[in-house]
């Protein structure tokens, strides 16, 4: 079950050996406002493997969907924690109930549990062996489903698809057995690996000298901070969301600015003036044409987007072509296209680097803008001559990467 649980080691027929219907109980991250005493049983359009299986649970697998809601008037007033900030900070003790409510006559919150019940039996198209989750994977794939559907009817925007990571961090697993009252297998850890978002993502803090250049960096539109934005966010989609198609489609937002912030610090390097590198990038240059033409003429190397074994064309194929698929034909991509095109995008841009590296004599203010000293340095690039020019970009009145004119140099 990829890193959801040690599920993917836990055979559930051993611990239940006879026949029944698996549970899967979570807590849902939106209100789908179904009531309690409502259920939906999705039939599926296929069969059970084994004859045995059609016999004990008819012909037609299913998964019914229940929801519990527990409903509160009003809403929080106070975020937890405000009280204990406050003292912290100013050494006050504010005044005001921590858990005081407001709009009670007119607002609700509801906390929503979803449980997912499916025959535990394998259906055409599922592997048992090499997928052990497949009863919870099916259960997922129905139920989004049925809230695309809620989600038609109710023109909702909170409601969605939801992936695994949702349902953190646990799942419960029972097992409803004919005659037999329900009882818990196991609970489900889910993405254990994935950092929540309360943990801190650094042991030691930054510096003021690392938060001041930085803050210098975003003023003066350092290039490839669009990139570095987008890779975080493919990153956050599919680490902690779960989100193939936000992850996708930031990857090669990421890769766009990536090559087009390289064109653009290759015609600095070449000593073109603001004025003429506003025109050439004002001709809105195809995206095909830049990646194929444009970067390959000024850095040379392999950039055929037909040939899959390199590692532009693992890219275009991986990555370009996918997003293409989920913008113009509303395909809809799984956690292994979105790993796959992050391959993609590291494949790019560990290229284009190479590419870099090779020509820094040519663009040297390119390479260090992309990789900077430290880089350069691990990576046996930084000699006399690519010091000494770093040095001088360092001493330079403004930004080494703008043009000559508006640098004034």
């Amino acid at each position: 079950m990829d890193n959801e649980a040690s599920t993917s080691q836990l055979d559930l027929s051993a611990l239940v050996p006879e026949p029944f219907v698996v549970t899967f109980t979570a807590h849902l991250p939106f209100p789908v406002g179904i009531p309690n005493e409502i259920g939906h049983i999705i039939h599926l359009m296929s069969a059970y493997k084994s004859s045995e299986a059609t016999r004990q649970f008819g012909n037609m697998p299913f998964v019914n969907i229940r929801l519990y809601d527990s409903p509160t008037p009003g809403l929080p007033a106070w975020q937890e924690g405000t009280h204990a900030a406050i003292e912290n900070l100013y050494k006050v003790r504010i005044s005001g109930e921590q858990d005081e409510r407001y709009g009670e006559d007119s607002l609700v919150a509801h906390d929503q549990w979803v449980t997912l019940e499916t025959p535990h039996a394998p259906m055409e198209g599922e592997d048992e062996v090499k997928d052990r989750g497949y009863a919870f994977h099916r259960c997922l794939r129905v139920f989004n489903l049925f809230l695309h559907a809620a989600q038609l009817i109710t023109k909702d925007v909170r409601i969605r698809s939801i992936m695994s990571q949702d349902l953190r961090p646990i799942v419960i697993i029972g097992a409803l057995v004919k005659g037999k009252p329900w009882r818990m297998i196991s609970s489900m850890y889910m993405h254990p690996e994935t950092a929540a978002q309360s943990t801190m993502n650094q042991s030691q803090p930054f510096t003021e000298d690392e938060l001041n250049q930085a803050l210098y960096a975003i003023m003066k539109s350092k290039p490839y901070l669009t990139t570095a934005s987008w890779r975080s966010r493919a990153q956050r989609a599919l680490r902690q969301t779960g989100d193939a198609v936000d992850a996708i489609i930031s990857f090669q937002i990421a890769a766009e600015s990536l090559l087009f912030d390289t064109y653009r610090t290759i015609l600095v390097d070449e000593g073109l003036s603001s004025t003429e590198i506003d025109h050439e990038l004002s001709a809105e240059i195809p995206f095909k044409s830049l990646l194929t033409k444009k970067i390959p003429s000024k850095l040379g190397g392999q950039w055929d987007v037909k040939s899959e074994q390199s590692a532009v064309g693992f890219y275009w194929k991986n990555l370009y072509i996918i997003r293409n698929s989920i913008i113009h034909a509303g395909f809809q991509p799984h956690g292994g296209h979105a790993e796959a095109a992050q391959s993609a995008y590291s494949m790019l841009r560990d290229h284009l680097e190479a590419r870099l590296i090779e020509k820094r004599k040519v663009y040297p203010r390119t390479v260090f803008a992309r990789l900077g000293a430290d880089a350069l340095r691990e990576r046996g690039a930084l000699g006399a001559h690519m010091l000494a020019l770093v040095e001088q970009f360092k001493n330079e009145p403004e930004p080494f990467y703008w043009p000559y004119d508006t640098a004034k140099r």
